[in-house]
C-alpha cells in the first residue's frame, strides 16, 4: 500500500489556521539564568506577529523583557483529538519584543485587544504593572499527527518540510525501517 504525496500547500494552510481556533496560547520562558516557566496568556494575532498583554506578577512577564525570546504552543485539545499521543498542535520559537505604552502602536495593538476580548481589557489596560509584547515567529513546527511533522521557515515562514521522511523507527531497528503508528479504532 503506497502512501499518498501530502499538498504542502494545505500542511501550509493548516499551520496557518490553526492558531485562529484558540483565544490564548502557552508560553515557555526561561530567566536570565536559564530556569524554565511554562504558562498562558490571551494573545491577539496581527500582521504573522502575536501579542500578549501580561502582568509583573507573571514570572514570564520578565522573562520575556529580560531575554526576548519565547516558544508558543498551541494544542488540540484532549477531548477532541483523535489519540492522546499525536495532537495537532504548533509550536513557534520566538523573539519578543515591548511595545511601551507611550508608542502610537501600543494603543491601536490595545484596541484590537478590547475589540476581541470586550470591555475588560481597559481595566486591565489601566494598570501599569501590564506590559505588551509583540512576539515574532523565527521558526514554527506543524504535528498533524503520527509521522506527520512539518518545520516552517524563512521569512515569513514560507518554507515547509515534512521534519522526518523516515517515520518512527523501532526500537533495535536500521534506520531504513519504520513503523507506521494508528490511533485504535473505536
Amino acid at each position: 500500500m503506497s502512501k499518498q504525496p501530502v499538498d504542502l500547500s494545505t500542511v501550509r494552510s493548516e499551520y496557518i489556521n490553526f492558531p485562529a481556533d484558540f483565544e490564548s496560547v502557552l508560553i515557555g520562558t526561561a530567566s536570565s539564568d536559564g530556569l524554565p516557566d511554562a504558562s498562558y496568556a490571551a494573545y491577539l494575532a496581527q500582521d504573522k506577529h502575536y501579542y500578549v498583554y501580561v502582568s509583573e506578577l507573571s514570572k514570564h512577564t520578565q522573562n520575556l523583557r529580560d531575554t526576548g525570546k519565547a516558544s508558543l504552543l498551541f494544542i488540540e485539545s484532549e477531548s477532541e483529538c483523535q489519540h492522546l499521543f499525536a495532537r495537532r498542535r504548533v509550536t513557534l520559537a520566538c523573539e519578543v519584543e515591548e511595545v511601551f505604552r507611550w508608542c502610537r502602536h501600543f494603543d491601536l495593538i490595545m484596541d484590537q485587544f478590547i475589540g476581541k476580548f470586550g470591555q475588560f481589557m481597559n481595566v486591565l489596560k489601566s494598570f501599569n504593572d501590564f506590559h505588551l509584547f509583540k512576539i515574532t515567529p523565527q521558526k514554527g513546527v506543524y504535528v498533524r499527527g503520527f509521522g506527520q511533522a512539518y518545520t516552517f521557515e524563512g521569512e515569513s515562514l514560507e518554507m515547509v518540510k515534512h521534519l522526518n521522511d523516515q517515520g518512527h523507527r523501532a526500537k533495535g531497528k536500521t534506520s531504513s525501517s519504520s513503523i507506521q503508528l494508528q490511533a485504535p479504532s473505536s
